[in-house]
């Protein structure tokens, strides 16, 4: 094509642009319309230039090689779950993530089943694995113990084990790796910003623990967030998230691998009109995808009312094949670089969650936030401003607050979760929308 062409139009400043948008829709007053305000504070504005970022936000250039993960909760009859799980295998999944919420009876013949995968393999324990199963899950290809000691108690109220037995666990493991579960913050209603503010929190727990003990041997950390329908924003998470807790690590002198796992929000998922659940996780897995995750799992559209079935699973780990497969999500390279409007948002949010971070840290860390209920209480609050906001209109949950279909019959849930079992603080527990 003929250079010239490009001569032909002229290149606007940065001012000139702003003149005319705010001129196209009636001045000031219209200009200042299309300015919202997020949940975190944060002022999204109609247009980003390059005069919005100050500094390179973004990480280096990179090929994203994302894995499609299958979630499995291990629950219910032997058979059920075997069968769920090779299934699984056999439809192309290139990761499992297996997750015990009690003892498992028949864990040495699940572990047989996997003696030949070459899939990457997530054992998730609700409670301290005993030394046989760490033994047999050593003995497999690519398969990682994840044993999220603070988060399990967060989630509990308290604690089952001790500290010291946690830190056992770990100095024992052949291949040491941390585990943080922060999609507990956001299933609970935490804004994205507390979600970033307490995931950093609540490894740098972890990192003081190994430090205090003069342990070395960390070779990977595991990161798992739940993915909401703000969109940009949610991109923006996991990319601030990575450029933070390898500062952490700097500072403590460790270098580990970060690895990041990502599946879609639980707490807005509806029974009411079910059917736009399969729209939502859509996007949010898209948005893991975009945010530079490494495992990205689905969830079925039907978890809240259904009990694991061979339909749910399969829409589930369909649209993470579609997605990467037949909509060129495979191969990504650098997808969220080049966009003014993203590399403002990682810089406001990294610049804030890191003061955040600083200013609790200071008066005590993650851990006594917990015990004083100081992290509970700010999740509650941001929680309850977004019902404020569904209630208000200012704020729409498709199927439920607006755009309900009428032939949607309404679904029992069936999801509750079980009161905790401990009272030494206030549990986590998810918060769903409709309820």
């Amino acid at each position: 094509m003929d250079a010239s062409f490009f001569r032909e139009f002229t290149v606007l400043s940065t001012e000139d642009q702003l003149a005319k948008l705010r001129q196209a829709v009636g001045g000031e007053q219209g200009y200042q319309k299309l300015l919202w305000e997020s949940p975190e504070g944060i002022k999204v504005h109609p247009i980003y230039t390059n005069d919005h970022v100050s500094n390179k936000s973004m990480p280096t250039e990179k090929s994203l090689d994302w894995k499609v993960t299958q979630h499995i909760t291990i629950v219910g009859d032997k058979e059920t779950c075997l069968w769920r799980m090779q299934n699984a295998l056999n439809m192309g999944v290139e990761a499992l993530y297996l997750e015990f919420l009690t003892p498992c009876p028949f864990f040495e013949e699940l572990i047989f089943k996997l003696e030949d995968s070459n899939c990457a393999l997530f054992f998730v324990f609700l409670y301290l694995p005993s030394q046989d199963q760490r033994e047999r899950i050593a003995t497999l290809v690519n398969a990682k113990l994840c044993f999220d000691f603070f988060g399990t108690g967060l989630r509990q109220g308290g604690w089952a084990v001790t500290q010291e037995q946690w830190f056992s666990l770990l100095k024992n493991q052949k291949k040491a790796n941390l585990f943080v579960n922060a999609s507990i913050y956001g299933d609970a209603g935490a804004t994205i910003h507390q979600q970033l503010l307490y995931a950093l929190m609540h490894l740098n727990e972890y990192l003081t623990t190994l430090s205090q003990n003069k342990y070395e041997n960390l070779l990977e950390v595991h990161i798992q967030f739940a993915f909401g329908s703000n969109y940009f924003f949610e991109i923006a998470k996991s990319i601030v998230f990575t450029s933070l807790a390898e500062h952490l690590f700097k500072a403590y002198g460790f270098s580990p691998k970060l690895i990041l796992l990502g599946a879609p929000l639980q707490r807005n998922k509806c029974c009411v009109d079910y059917n736009v659940n399969l729209l939502r996780s859509s996007a949010e897995i898209m948005s893991a995808v975009l945010g530079e995750v490494d495992y990205v799992m689905n969830l079925p559209y039907d978890l809240r009312f259904n009990p694991p079935n061979d339909f749910g699973d399969r829409i589930a780990r369909n649209q993470l094949l579609l997605l990467k497969y037949e909509s060129g999500f495979d191969h990504l390279h650098s997808p969220a670089q080049g966009s003014y409007y993203l590399e403002a948002l990682v810089e406001e949010l990294k610049s804030t969650v890191w003061e955040d971070f600083r200013l609790n840290e200071e008066a005590g860390g993650w851990l006594t936030m917990v015990k004083k209920n100081v992290l509970q209480d700010a999740i509650a609050q941001a929680d309850l401003a977004e019902r404020y906001r569904l209630k208000n209109g200012d704020q729409v949950l498709v199927g439920v607050t607006k755009y309900q279909d009428a032939t949607a019959l309404s679904t029992e849930c069936k999801t509750k979760e079980k009161r905790p079992p401990f009272t030494s603080f206030t549990a986590l527990p998810i918060h769903y929308l409709d309820e």
